[in-house]
């Protein structure tokens, strides 16, 4: 029998880390949470807000990519669960405010609705 994974009780590298190469079971809040190679059927994105551009970040000609670890809840929620790649100026921060706003059809394991943890990234060009 196999120890299920508690978001709460690692830290966010080993979190991350334990995400995305154990085969374990996760417990993110108290719900059990699938990868996409548990699904039946992954969650489909279809809205996803762009982020602002901050004046600094184009004054500085900041670009790159922002990345997160995401869970999108059966119940339609998005939870940002870590950062795994940032970017100065203001623009990680806008990614923060914009993930939240992304609306998707749930994963299905077996025709039911289930929680399940993506890499979500936001794409900052000049």
């Amino acid at each position: 029998m196999t120890t299920p994974i508690l978001a709460q009780k690692v830290s966010p590298k080993e979190f991350e880390k334990t995400v995305l190469k154990s085969s374990d079971p996760l417990i993110v809040g108290g719900e059990r949470v699938y990868r996409g190679t548990e699904v039946t059927d992954r969650a489909v994105v279809t809205f996803k807000p762009e982020p602002m551009f901050t004046d600094k970040a184009r004054r500085k000609k900041t670009h790159g990519l922002v990345e997160f670890l995401v869970l999108f809840s059966a119940s339609g929620e998005v939870k940002v669960l870590s950062t795994r790649k940032r970017l100065p100026n203001g623009l990680t921060e806008e990614a923060l405010k914009a993930a939240p706003r992304i609306r998707f059809k749930p994963a299905l394991l077996n025709g039911q609705p289930v929680s399940q943890i993506i890499v979500l990234q936001y794409s900052f060009n000049r």
